[in-house]
């Protein structure tokens, strides 16, 4: 130690700084790995109930095979590596249920599921579902669990048994087992009558091929609520929402059948001369838009008659134009017919209407 301490007086500071800062340069701390950490924790992998089915079959079908065999033919299969002791669990009878597990199209195969307690009942369960959906009956929570109920007194194997209470953790795995999730239904195509309109719709199909496509055209109307807003925002905390406002008005489509021509868009307001249009309509004229007003901004009947004649001169041959049932197109087309119409009758232009219910 004593040599040591002379030899460190030998020098100056400055050269033991530079002495120091060489050594510090030179060795490297040795970093050791955290236990249970870091990258060299060997993840968990996830096996399907399908690929764990899939094992089963295999060893059934090849009686022969090792459990070794098994391992090489899950890893040409799934490309991945699977251990011994996870195939001997597979083959227990721990999985015996996913022999007979019919996997759905719609069923979630991601997910572990369990085994379920009465799987008499959940069967007849979801063929009561699947019945209700058909259907078309809202279905609900309270209402699966009701017929829970009402099963487990009517089958054999549970009279006499106290029932169950259905818990909410018994109906999130029954929708799982089952694939069954909560939807909102869009649209009014279920309204739909088409068996009931199939002659109906032969009659508009052979009318519709007497004339070009070019000349067959279409008309329907829609909603605008203009004022609406997006009730979708970003943010970073929850808000309040507003009132939606539903000031709307109504809009008159009209295309022919190949998409070539897309006639001037009909709006029915409220106000025929809004102050945004500017004196004399000098903000509106010129654009491709034809504009009508009443006091529901609805298309009535009055409206669908100039229409009509606005259409038929828009033509130049004759030509085929479909609606709907709505009433106003038909009380339209039977003033035009009874020559009640002052400008008589249309000149280009045959109207044929849909059967009801079939534009949904």
């Amino acid at each position: 130690m004593d040599s040591f301490l002379n030899f460190l007086r030998s020098f100056s500071n400055s050269k033991l700084t530079i002495i120091f800062f060489s050594l510090r340069m030179t060795v490297t701390p040795k970093i050791r790995p955290r236990k249970g950490g870091g990258d060299n924790k060997k993840r968990r992998q996830r096996f399907h109930d399908e690929q764990r089915r899939e094992l089963r079959k295999q060893h059934r079908l090849h009686p022969a095979w090792s459990q070794q065999d098994l391992i090489c033919w899950w890893f040409d299969t799934y490309k991945s590596v699977i251990t011994q002791p996870t195939v001997s669990d597979i083959l227990s009878p721990k999985y015996a249920f996913l022999d007979d597990l019919v996997f759905h199209a719609n069923t979630v195969s991601h997910y572990r599921r369990r085994q379920a307690y009465y799987p008499e009942l959940e069967e007849a369960l979801f063929e009561l579902h699947q019945q209700l959906q058909l259907a078309r009956v809202p279905i609900t929570g309270v209402l699966l669990t009701s017929l829970a109920t009402r099963l487990w007194n009517n089958l054999k194997q549970h009279k006499g048994k106290p029932c169950p209470s259905w818990s909410n953790g018994w109906m999130d795995g029954f929708k799982k087992r089952w694939g069954i999730r909560k939807i909102r239904q869009y649209g009014e195509a279920a309204s739909a009558q088409v068996e009931d309109s199939t002659e109906a719709l032969e009659e508009v199909r052979m009318e519709v091929k007497k004339y070009p496509d070019d000349d067959v055209y279409n008309m329907d109307e829609t909603g605008l609520f203009w004022k609406a807003t997006p009730d979708l925002t970003l943010a970073t905390t929850s808000l309040k929402g507003k009132k939606i406002q539903k000031e709307r008005l109504s809009l008159a489509l009209t295309c022919n059948a190949t998409g070539t021509r897309k006639l001037d868009l009909w709006m029915v307001h409220k106000y025929l001369n809004p102050r945004c249009f500017g004196k004399n309509r000098v903000n509106i004229n010129g654009k491709p838009i034809q504009w009508r007003a009443n006091k529901k901004a609805w298309m009535t009947g009055v409206i669908m008659i100039d229409y009509l004649f606005w259409f038929d001169a828009q033509m130049s041959r004759l030509s085929l134009l479909i609606l709907d049932n709505f009433s106003a197109h038909e009380t339209a087309i039977k003033t035009i017919n009874e020559g009640i119409e002052e400008r008589g009758n249309l000149k280009w232009t045959k109207v044929i209407f849909l059967p009801p219910n079939v534009t949904s």
